[in-house]
Order: C-alpha cells, then sequence, then structure tokens
C-alpha cells in the first residue's frame, strides 16, 4: 500500500517537462499581451516603469501595499533570502557553531595507528 501512494505521488520528469512547457507557453502569452497593450497605448516598457517607480503617482497607503507587495515578489521569485524565509518559520539562526572536524582512521580511539 505504501509503495502505491509513492508511486501516485511521485511526479515523473514528463510530466514536469509538460508543467514546465506549459508555465512557458504562459509566460509568452502574458509577455505578448503586455507589448500589445503598450502598442496600443503609445507607450514603451520604460514608461511603465517610471510611472510605477514614482510615489507621487499614488497615494500613501497605495505606494506603501504596493511597495509591500513587491517585496514580497522579488522575495518570492529570487527564492527569498535564507533570514526572511527563518522568520517567516520563527527559526532564529544559531551563533557560534563549530565546523566539524573530519576523523581520519589513525585519530579514531582504539584504532591502530598507520
Amino acid at each position: 500500500m505504501p509503495q502505491e501512494r509513492k508511486k501516485e505521488s511521485a511526479t515523473s520528469d514528463a510530466d514536469i517537462e509538460k508543467m514546465l512547457a506549459q508555465m512557458h507557453s504562459w509566460q509568452d502569452d502574458m509577455q505578448n499581451k503586455f507589448e500589445s497593450l503598450l502598442d496600443k497605448a503609445g507607450k514603451t516598457p520604460q514608461d511603465v516603469e517610471n510611472l510605477l517607480a514614482n510615489p507621487e503617482n499614488f497615494s500613501e497607503k497605495e505606494w506603501n501595499r504596493i511597495q509591500k507587495r513587491r517585496k514580497e515578489l522579488e522575495d518570492k521569485v529570487s527564492g527569498g533570502s535564507e533570514d526572511s524565509e527563518k522568520k517567516a518559520k520563527g527559526v532564529k539562526k544559531k551563533k557560534g557553531l563549530k565546523k566539524r572536524k573530519g576523523k581520519s582512521l589513525g585519530d579514531r580511539k582504539g584504532w591502530m595507528k598507520m
């Protein structure tokens, strides 16, 4: 029974390739729609970037919400920093851990020196 569950839950490489292909297709569709929208409006991507980067174009509440969402998306896309993930999980970073020294055969207690 447990082996059957593993087989069902395991995702094959072919399935992963299909999912990635679908995601790339969606990304291409969104890019094409965005470019079409820019062409219709007579704007460039730089114009949109400048509009969104200027806090004077938004109320203070909207600007704070946009900045918060932008940070969340950047963390999500970049995989987030180690510190932010630990804060989210409530795990504190341990300090003062020493690197463990590997032992050779001759260094083990009770072993013969070679």
